[in-house]
């Protein structure tokens, strides 16, 4: 089941990942990614040849990006 919490504000939700939900981190509608494990919004970074901003997660034992 989808969690959903409102932070500041907005609310956020459970991303998914392959068709799995990432049950540690939520998500909100403008992207801002939130790790229920550190209790911190994750900090994007934007490299390489596009100019979309990623971000490294954890997905079962294995980091994500």
């Amino acid at each position: 089941m989808r969690e959903e919490r409102v932070i500041s504000g907005i609310k956020y939700r459970n991303p998914y990942y392959k068709g799995e939900m990432l049950k540690n981190y939520l998500v909100s509608p403008c992207g801002k990614i939130y790790s229920l494990l550190t209790s911190k919004f994750l900090t994007t970074v934007v490299s390489g040849n596009t100019a979309y901003p990623k971000v490294g997660i954890q997905f079962n034992g294995k980091r994500k990006i």
